[in-house]
């Protein structure tokens, strides 16, 4: 036990209690080792390390536990040859803080187990999980509390769905989420993130903040074989909602980045190609290929229009419920205006060739086979 003081002075310290390994001139310093009592029958004995309490009751002024502040290039828990499940209790906080050599922020891996056995090896599973909210009572389920400020579920959902700046307002003060205005305060809110009562935890990826420069990309990659197996697929990446027993399931929103000044970001959605060479081989992009009912592009308070580049197919598939094939209907918008409102018109077109030599208008190409006029 280091000495006791009675001094009022705030520099008067108790005294410290100091290990230190031997120092040697050529082979290694002497190892600093903790370890607690053998048992032949019951529990071994612990090791605890615990930082000093503060009487004041201010958990700031309570003491640190720092492991190797400045010389050790690794910390190990365990070995390969002993496993130990570690566990931390309250919030836990990881930083990659800035290296010296070249200087960079320190980077931040977490790798799962790797297995060496080459038959029917499985490597590890890295699982990242928000907490569990065991609340059943006192849920208020129509707000989120987002920065300070409490947020109704609909403007939540809204401006996650995605704001145009309000014509009728400066942009810097209200937008228009849906049919809901929204202010630039609470917009700035929700995206900042929130919670709710009885809120499972969140799992929250961020790249990381630039003054200057680019922010950091959340890249998300499956991973990758090198089985010469044709059934050896790359592994998927697969983004699920969360479920429900009575409420709707989770959404899933893709949202490119807001800018204040420039373009926002794009959302761009495509398929893998293959090294063959052969167009056939590529990987296919489906919009809703089992459960959804409708597919829509834009909504009424937003016009988007929508353009396709290349052969467009659109087919009126079979129905199961009666068994029949399915509509296909074409429709322009109408119009709600009762004084000289005028509806939407429809166009079909051929596509415009733009040719003017090399013409040969003797002869059509059908099947194969070159037919007169």
């Amino acid at each position: 036990t280091g000495g006791a003081t009675s001094s009022t002075d705030s520099q008067g310290r108790g005294g410290n209690v100091e290990i230190r390994g031997g120092s040697s001139s050529a082979g290694e310093g002497g190892a600093l080792l903790l370890t607690g009592g053998f048992s032949d029958l019951g529990t071994g004995g612990d090791v605890i390390v615990d930082a000093g309490f503060s009487g004041t009751a201010n958990t700031s002024l309570e003491g640190l536990i720092r492991v190797a502040p400045t010389r050790a290039t690794i910390v190990t828990v365990g070995s390969t040859e002993h496993i130990v499940p570690t566990e931390f209790f309250g919030d836990v906080t990881v930083y990659g803080r800035l290296t010296s050599t070249p200087p960079a922020g320190g980077d931040l891996t977490l790798t799962a187990g790797d297995n060496d056995d080459t038959v029917n090896g499985k490597g590890g599973i890295t699982r990242l999980a928000g907490g569990y909210s065991m609340a059943t009572s006192d849920c208020d389920l129509a707000f989120y509390e987002c920065g300070g400020l409490n947020i109704t579920v609909a403007m939540y959902e809204a401006v996650l769905h995605g704001c145009t700046a309000d014509a009728d307002t400066a942009a810097s003060s209200a937008f228009l989420c849906g049919t809901m205005e929204v202010t630039a305060a609470q917009r700035t809110a929700v995206l900042g993130g929130c919670t709710q009562k009885c809120l499972g935890g969140a799992v929250e990826v961020s790249g990381g903040l630039s003054s200057g420069g680019v922010g950091g990309a959340v890249v998300v990659t499956g991973g990758a074989t090198s089985s010469t197996d044709s059934q050896g697929r790359g592994g998927n990446v697969e983004i699920r909602g969360g479920s429900s027993s009575a409420g709707e399931g989770g959404a899933l929103l893709l949202t490119g980045g807001f800018s204040d000044l420039g373009t926002g970001g794009d959302v761009i959605v495509d398929a893998g190609f293959s090294g063959t060479a052969n167009t056939s081989l590529e990987g296919l992009i489906r919009v809703a290929p089992t459960r959804a009912t409708i597919v829509t592009v834009g909504s009424t308070e937003h016009i988007v229009p929508t353009e396709f580049f290349g052969d467009v197919t659109v087919y009126g598939r079979l129905t199961s419920t009666p068994p029949a094939g399915g509509d296909l209907t074409l429709t322009a918008g109408d119009n709600d205006d009762t004084v000289n409102g005028k509806g939407g018109i429809t166009r079909l077109a051929g596509g415009y060739s733009m040719a003017t030599s090399d013409c040969d208008l003797a002869f059509y190409e059908c099947g194969g086979l070159n037919i007169t006029v």
